[in-house]
């Protein structure tokens, strides 16, 4: 009887042991998705923050000249490179700023 105890227990413990295992894997398989996941939507966001802020350069561009339009351009090279280099901070950066504005703005109208 005694044999039969162990022998159980440790089909038991072999049985839990798969499952830990079995959902270990699960949940580091899980993770790898989200994580790859999250840095395409951190890429687009950079992506779309870079063309953003090209489009409001064109624009200011279009309405001045001469040394201010080499400042700009200047300027424009250095987001746009600090922005390849570091798009999870450029993220964080502008969620904190519209965080901020929609706090204010919404304080605002109450």
């Amino acid at each position: 009887m005694w044999r039969n105890r162990m022998a159980s227990d440790s089909a038991a413990n072999d049985f839990d042991a798969q499952h830990a295992e079995a959902a270990a894997q699960e949940a580091g398989r899980a993770f790898r998705e989200n994580l790859a996941a999250a840095e395409r939507v951190l890429s687009d966001a950079a992506k779309s923050a870079e063309r953003m802020i090209r489009d409001g350069v064109d624009a200011f561009r279009a309405q001045t000249a001469g040394p201010a339009t080499e400042k700009m351009d200047e300027a424009q090279r250095f987001v746009v490179e600090s922005i390849n280099e570091r798009p999870v901070t450029w993220v964080a950066a502008g969620f904190g700023v519209g965080l901020v504005l929609g706090l204010l703005l919404s304080r605002r109208g109450s």
